[in-house]
């Protein structure tokens, strides 16, 4: 995983291991409709 990436997902409370680009939007969305939190910077 790029470290771009990987920094914007290091808050996210989910199993990223196997995420990738294409992914990304969908775990986000899911993340949002479990009311996960998410960190963006």
């Amino acid at each position: 995983m790029h470290a771009a990436t990987r920094r914007m997902l290091n808050c996210m409370y989910m199993d990223m291991a196997n995420a990738n680009a294409h992914d990304f939007a969908r775990s986000f969305a899911i993340a949002r409709y479990m009311q996960e939190p998410i960190c963006t910077t």
